[in-house]
């Protein structure tokens, strides 16, 4: 006689010696096993007739989605922000941008950096890629943070 041990999530009945249920993947508990006569046996066949598998719910199914675009943009952001400053900066300094060169010097002036006005084009590639670097770095972390949240959720739901 086979014993058996019947699944808490859906009834379905299983090997004592299983550790998932066959029907839904829930985790058995440690039970007594069931003895089980040859008339009660369930087979495979009418398990399979007899209960229906349980969705599992995938709470952070958009985490997933989401982890990939901030990695690229991200990318994007970190490598073309500073590439875009350091090519401004350089503008500048050949005068393509005096207007905007000479409205950057006139903030400089008006927050009290008037030294500073003259190295317009420096104070650009140093802000310009500071904040490139920041805000990509930013988005490659929490790209990370997205996968790992995905990671946890879905090894718990493993472990249901």
């Amino acid at each position: 006689m086979q014993q058996v041990v019947a699944c808490v999530n859906c009834g379905a009945p299983n090997a004592s010696g299983q550790q998932f249920c066959t029907t839904c993947g829930t985790r058995l508990a440690r039970a007594t096993p069931q003895q089980v006569s040859p008339e009660t046996q369930v087979t495979p066949k009418t398990t399979a007739a007899q209960f229906k598998p349980v969705a599992v719910p995938q709470n952070f199914q958009l985490l997933r989605i989401a982890a990939p675009v901030f990695r690229i943009v991200g990318w994007v952001v970190l490598a073309g922000g500073s590439v875009g400053t350091v090519a401004m900066a350089l503008l500048m300094a050949q005068g393509a941008l005096t207007e905007f060169a000479r409205l950057l010097g006139s903030l400089a002036g008006i927050l009290g950096l008037g030294a500073a006005a003259a190295a317009v084009p420096l104070m650009v590639i140093a802000v310009g890629v500071t904040g490139s670097l920041l805000l990509g770095i930013g988005m490659l972390a929490f790209a990370d943070l997205c996968t790992a949240v995905g990671d946890v959720e879905e090894r718990s739901r493993n472990q249901q």
